[in-house]
């Protein structure tokens, strides 16, 4: 699978007054939606991979656990959330 198929989540922030809700949720509807313009097929971020809570909020709202991997000193999984195909 070619980068080009996909967008990438480079680092998603919410306060922590308003992290796990709908705040992160309206985020993560905004990145999918914008990559179905793009006309790629997937959406793909990470985060490391101790964060447990973060992991729950990605596979909540449907990313799927690719795999898992060494950057640098941090040990990370990766995420990707397939596309539905536009409707005309």
């Amino acid at each position: 699978m070619s980068q080009e198929e996909s967008a990438f989540v480079h680092r998603f922030a919410v306060r922590r007054d308003y992290s796990g809700g709908k705040v992160s949720s309206a985020l993560l509807t905004w990145a999918v939606e914008h990559t179905q313009t793009l006309g790629r097929h997937y959406l793909r971020l990470d985060c490391e991979a101790s964060r447990s809570r973060l992991r729950a909020i990605y596979e909540n709202f449907g990313f799927r656990h690719h795999s898992d991997r060494q950057v640098s000193a941090c040990f990370v999984s990766r995420y990707e959330y397939e596309i539905p195909p536009q409707v005309s």
